[in-house]
């Protein structure tokens, strides 16, 4: 059924606006043409990764990620780096190599 899978996303999408939220003000997440906005609206809609929402540490580094990405006209790159792939972030290109100020590495612990 449409109607259920659509308010089970709602929901988790509830959920994730809680995790980002410590990172976020809401004025931001509201703002349909912020980068947080669509970072959030990918999350929820279009993360291949599907991650569960009591996975916050890892849905905070997806979502600071891809604020990123589409704060720096990502769609735009000429290579998109696999930026909001299904892959694990430290496996998203340059992550590793310091390309981002800011973004160093990942620890042995997979954490940005």
């Amino acid at each position: 059924n449409q109607d259920n899978s659509r308010s089970g996303s709602e929901s988790r999408c509830e959920e994730i606006r809680k995790v980002v939220s410590s990172v976020s003000t809401s004025e931001s997440l509201d703002d349909t043409s912020s980068p947080q906005n669509r970072a959030l609206e990918w999350l929820c809609f279009h993360d291949e990764s599907k991650l569960p929402s009591n996975e916050q540490q890892e849905i905070t580094q997806r979502y600071i990620l891809a604020v990123l990405y589409y704060s720096l006209g990502g769609s735009d790159w000429t290579v998109d780096c696999d930026f909001l792939s299904a892959l694990h972030v430290c496996d998203w290109f340059g992550i590793d190599k310091n390309y981002f100020m800011g973004v160093t590495d990942c620890n042995e612990d997979l954490k940005v």
